[in-house]
């Protein structure tokens, strides 16, 4: 069954041991977080959200990030770029391969920012639904405003931060 736009929606946290992540044994000093919020009755947007580093400013903005394209997913950012925990494969070996093996990032922006990754516009990634696909800007435009709202609705603890919107290529 299909739940309508505005459905409440429901976070349930998942105890994922860190161990689990092939190559990350190592402590992390962060969580992490990943779902779908509904931006209309049928079509919801992928998201991973990574908190701030425990040493991170208490008044940590929110950034919220989506890759270029359009068409890209944001896990090749979360994973290659500013993400807490990089693709070894591609940051380390140069190789093309795919070993699933990460490493932690030195340069995670997470040591300043809670970070939202999110698959937009529709269809990209992980997103997924059953609407019209986007054509436009301002229709992904409309689609990620109501995406930050049923995010908000999610985790209201972040609802007072600094918003960062940031991307890169033509989501730029």
């Amino acid at each position: 069954a299909t739940l309508p736009c505005a459905a409440p929606v429901r976070r349930a946290t998942v105890n994922f041991p860190s161990s689990a992540l092939r190559g990350a044994s190592m402590p992390l000093d962060f969580s992490m977080e990943s779902g779908y919020i509904n931006v209309t009755a049928n079509d919801y947007l992928f998201y991973w959200f990574v908190s701030a580093t425990d040493s991170a400013p208490p008044d940590a903005p929110l950034l919220v990030w989506s890759n270029g394209g359009p068409g890209c997913s944001a896990m090749e950012g979360a994973t290659t770029e500013g993400g807490p925990l990089w693709l070894w494969d591609a940051k380390q070996s140069g190789k093309t391969g795919f070993s699933g093996h990460l490493t932690r990032n030195p340069f995670a922006w997470n040591s300043q920012a809670h970070l939202i990754f999110v698959d937009q516009p529709r269809y990209v990634g992980y997103s997924t639904g059953t609407g019209k696909k986007i054509t436009s800007s301002v229709e992904a435009g409309i689609d990620l405003v109501a995406f930050l709202r049923g995010w908000y609705v999610t985790f209201p603890e972040h609802a007072h931060r600094k918003l960062i919107l940031a991307s890169e290529s033509c989501e730029a």
